[in-house]
């Protein structure tokens, strides 16, 4: 594979930026260093490569012919790619974020309806018990109610103090 970097973004690109704009060339990779350094003739790596310095050669080794055609090919697959990539890593960046932010936002709406359901959990609870608690007090009335009734019939039968004298 042979690293192509476009001249249009040969304007002294720092070193540790020249990976961003580099392109693979699909094709068979070199089996040497050595055919590396062939290709670029004594020149320093770090300069950015021409089109018109690729060439083919017998063994099958990816080379580009110095055509107009194959030019323009090349570097609107480059950019096509490169802005693919950019938009893609956007987009997901962007999701990322929009997923990060709606938690965020809702984080202490969902604390507070956490707290809420806790809440109305334990109100019904309270509920359940103060009925329990008012149907063993309507029990208790009832038995009283009753206990009165008997109480009131039981005085019926007792002689009258007014019938002993």
């Amino acid at each position: 594979m042979i690293w192509v970097i476009p001249k249009i973004l040969s304007r002294r690109i720092p070193e540790t930026r020249m990976s961003i704009y580099a392109l693979i060339v699909p094709g068979e990779a070199s089996e040497t260093d050595d055919e590396c350094r062939d290709n670029s003739e004594g020149e320093d790596r770090r300069d950015i490569v021409d089109f018109s310095e690729i060439h083919t050669n017998e063994n099958g080794i990816d080379k580009m012919e110095n055509s107009k055609v194959d030019e323009e090919n090349l570097r609107q697959r480059f950019y096509g790619t490169h802005i693919n990539e950019e938009i893609e890593r956007r987009w997901q960046q962007l999701s990322l974020d929009s997923f990060k932010y709606s938690n965020n936002k809702f984080v202490n709406q969902m604390k507070q309806l956490e707290s809420l359901q806790k809440t109305i959990t334990n109100s019904q609870q309270i509920v359940q018990e103060v009925s329990y608690k008012v149907r063993m007090a309507i029990e208790k009335l009832g038995d009283l109610e009753s206990n009165i009734c008997y109480l009131i019939e039981g005085i019926k039968l007792v002689p009258s103090m007014d019938n002993l004298k």
